[in-house]
């Protein structure tokens, strides 16, 4: 480990939410996607190896000829760094469950992955029901329902029940409603299914193409009803003036008549 402790102590708490963009919480099993942005964010600083062991290697080599040796209070104070990493990226709920005194990064680590990865039947059956049955017809638009489709995916690969790529383009085209149907049938229809970004990509493309012409379509509707009040006014003005003249021809020939 060769990570300058003062740099490292230097960077507020805070940054880490740049790395793990949202808390793990347990009512949303995020467990894979968090520990992989945790683990990238400790690479990058060199203290990945906190969250494999308690204690600092012997020695590490540092070129050909030059060992380094890691001072335990070095070692205790980069720990305490990555037990602040990992507080700061749970939801409070969650911390208050896996805290203990005197932790270390590697039982904090470890605690959370056996909690993740406990009841994995109980959890994996109930995800597999919201798997099958996301329609796009309960979402405000095809980008949401790709979002939700894919990270219910992403959370049955925590408990083990990874979904293949081919299943989850079959269910994201299986979702759409009858709308869909003439792009639903061609994906269906390929020689080699498309994967899961390039479908959504097709998908959004087209539900922008219908939005537009839904667009221009309420527009020509818009012009032929003003069209057609402006000459329902002009015919009911047209037809006021004729009773008018009317009036005024009968009026004048009764004079004449009296007189």
């Amino acid at each position: 480990m060769s990570t300058d402790p003062l740099k490292l102590a230097a960077q507020p708490i805070h940054q880490i939410q740049h790395s793990v963009p949202f808390k793990l919480d347990l009512d949303t099993s995020k467990y894979n996607s968090w520990s992989e942005l945790f683990k990238i964010h400790c690479r990058a600083h060199d203290v990945l190896d906190h969250l494999t062991s308690e204690t600092p290697p012997a020695s590490s080599s540092k070129g050909k000829n030059t060992e380094v040796i890691t001072p335990p209070e070095l070692w205790a104070r980069h720990d305490a760094i990555v037990l602040q990493w990992i507080y700061a990226t749970l939801s409070l709920d969650l911390m208050n469950t896996i805290m203990e005194p005197d932790a270390t990064a590697k039982k904090t680590w470890d605690r959370l992955k056996s909690m993740f990865h406990d009841n994995k039947h109980s959890r994996a059956l109930a995800l597999e029901n919201r798997f099958v049955n996301t329609k796009l017809d309960d979402f405000p638009n095809m980008s949401t329902y790709c979002q939700e489709l894919k990270m219910i995916a992403d959370q049955l690969g925590d408990v083990d029940s990874k979904v293949e790529p081919h299943r989850l383009v079959l269910q994201l085209v299986a979702g759409l409603n009858d709308n869909y149907a003439q792009i639903r049938t061609h994906i269906n229809q390929m020689d080699k299914l498309p994967t899961f970004y390039d479908a959504r990509s097709k998908l959004i493309l087209e539900e922008s193409l219908r939005n537009r012409q839904a667009t221009m379509n309420n527009s020509n509707t818009n012009n032929t009803a003003l069209i057609s009040t402006a000459e329902n006014q002009d015919n009911r003005t047209q037809g006021l003036g004729d009773r008018e003249n009317s009036g005024y021809h009968r009026g004048s020939s009764g004079y004449r008549g009296c007189g």
